[in-house]
């Protein structure tokens, strides 16, 4: 009996070390269940492929067995394409000696804005499949799965800044839905600053399918508490999901926030004038460019007006009614101020035109506040006296001959009163 089970023993230790053993070992076939799509980031895009082995692999194994992994996929302009990976972009998970991940993190902006195996606007049959490719030529298909967490695809703000209600238009990468519980989805940082803040909204609008999504910021939230342009948001951890359950978590990369403020003029209510003395050199108005990033002085007269950059041009488009690939062409840009000053009893006082081109080498293509400087004097260039003014202000903006912004159309008023005081 004991012969008899030694041989039984014997048996299987060949049966499984050997011919068994083979079958696992040369070649390892890959899970059917454990393969993931991955956005290691969190920026939206595909970075990662994970394969999932029934057996051992090692760095050897990657050299000696495999040779590449094909994969389709969606490309930056919407098209499906078929990707290769070389086992060059192979390497061994740190902790798990049956997982391997294909590394794309450097061509991940050749992919489209998308975190899904199914979508409404592609077919499932024309991406998200993937086979593995060994040297000896053996090809395995692997059955994928999606492990990515939702993310933003597209945000564009509409700013008012404290005019009227602010709205934040949302494009996700997938359909996505909220988690019951949070009451509040996105945080943000404003630009130049480290510091995350929870963006509360005032009400959300979602479209049918849970692709997009409208936020709105009305009145009642303050001013230093709103987004703005040039920020950067990002989903909160753990409050939106997917069909597939993937849920946003912690440390994802933050979205940058497209949009514009609302073409507008502005004029200071109360305005100082030192006593010196009137020189031949000092116009009665000048015309002067300044980075929008430096601070206005507030207490001088200046009619100013930010133009060029982001957000002047989305604001101009918005007007024109394009979209945001509709490029601005500068040499068709026209600003136009008409100012006229009187007495706060009708007197007039003093008056100036003037056209601004938007290829003004002054403008140094980027983001500028044009101001129009009024040096207190009148037409005889006789300085002003302390006392109440009128201002009548109208600047209108064309766009290839067509007018995009009249201030006193758009905003309802061409009239402005402030003060003057003499020092």
């Amino acid at each position: 009996m004991r012969k008899v089970w030694i041989h039984f023993t014997l048996f299987l230790t060949l049966l499984f070390g050997g011919a068994f053993g083979a079958f696992i070992q040369s070649p390892i076939p890959p899970s059917s269940k454990q393969n993931y799509y991955r956005d290691v980031d969190g920026n939206g895009r595909l970075d990662r492929i994970d394969i999932k082995f029934l057996g051992l692999v090692s760095e050897k194994y990657i050299d000696d067995m495999l040779d590449s992994l094909a994969f389709d996929w969606i490309d930056s302009l919407g098209e499906p394409k078929h990707y290769v990976a070389l086992k060059s972009d192979f390497s061994m998970d740190s902790t798990d000696r049956r997982l391997i991940h294909v590394n794309l993190d450097k061509r991940q902006q050749t992919f489209a804005p998308l975190t899904a195996l199914a979508t409404l606007d592609y077919s499932s049959s024309t991406f998200g499949s993937a086979s593995l490719y060994l040297s000896d030529s053996t090809v395995f298909s692997l059955n994928m799965k999606d492990g990515m967490a939702p993310s933003i695809a597209y945000a564009h703000l509409r700013s008012r800044k404290g005019k009227g209600v602010d709205s934040l238009k949302i494009k996700f990468t997938e359909m996505v839905q909220p988690v019951d519980g949070c009451n509040v989805l996105l945080e943000y940082k404003v630009a130049k600053d480290t510091a995350v803040k929870e963006l509360a909204a005032s009400m959300v609008h979602w479209n049918l399918w849970g692709t997009e999504a409208v936020f709105e910021f009305n009145d009642e939230i303050p001013l230093d508490e709103r987004l703005s342009p040039r920020d950067s948001l990002r989903l909160l951890k753990k409050c939106v999901t997917d069909s597939a359950a993937n849920v946003t978590t912690d440390g994802i990369a933050f979205f940058p926030v497209k949009g514009f403020y609302p073409l507008d003029v502005s004029i200071p209510s109360l305005t100082i004038a030192d006593n010196t003395p009137v020189s031949d050199d000092i116009p009665v108005f000048q015309t002067l460019f300044e980075s929008a990033e430096e601070v206005s002085e507030d207490s001088l007269w200046e009619l100013s007006m930010e133009a060029m950059g982001d957000e002047f041009d989305n604001a101009l488009r918005e007007n024109l009614g394009v979209g945001e690939k509709f490029k601005i062409d500068r040499h068709k840009l026209k600003i136009h101020f008409n100012v006229r000053i009187y007495t706060n009893l009708g007197s007039y006082v003093v008056g100036t035109q003037s056209e601004i081109m938007g290829d003004d080498d002054r403008f140094a293509n980027t983001l500028s506040r044009i101001k129009l400087r009024w040096n207190y004097m009148d037409s005889n260039r006789r300085r002003v006296g302390t006392g109440a003014y009128l201002a009548n202000i109208l600047v209108t903006i064309e766009y290839d001959g067509k007018t995009v912004f009249r201030n006193d159309r758009d905003h309802g008023t061409s009239a402005f009163t402030f003060g003057v005081k003499r020092r």
